[in-house]
């Protein structure tokens, strides 16, 4: 819901609606695919979703500058790539 906030708020464009929806995907695929149901293997993932919620709502912030937010939204964008990865195991700790 932060990356529709950040995309309505016109501070970036609809490609940070990606950093949700990966998720959601890969819920979605869970259900054809049960083995990616199981309990993710890394121990960074915890942190990882809240700097994800961080670093979006950051970019959030009146006083961040417009390639600002942008920026901290491709470092989001590549940190739920990183943390998807790790849930479907193509990362191993």
């Amino acid at each position: 819901s932060v990356a529709v906030l950040l995309w309505r708020s016109g501070r970036v464009d609809g490609w940070v609606i990606a950093v949700g929806a990966i998720h959601y995907i890969l819920l979605l695929a869970s259900v054809a695919v049960p083995v990616l149901r199981h309990e993710s293997p890394v121990i960074w993932r915890p942190y990882a979703r809240f700097a994800l919620s961080v670093i979006l709502s950051a970019a959030l912030a009146p006083i961040v500058p417009v390639i600002l937010a942008s920026g901290l939204g491709i470092l989001a964008l590549g940190l739920v790539v990183a943390v998807a990865a790790a849930d479907t195991g193509l990362i191993k700790s």
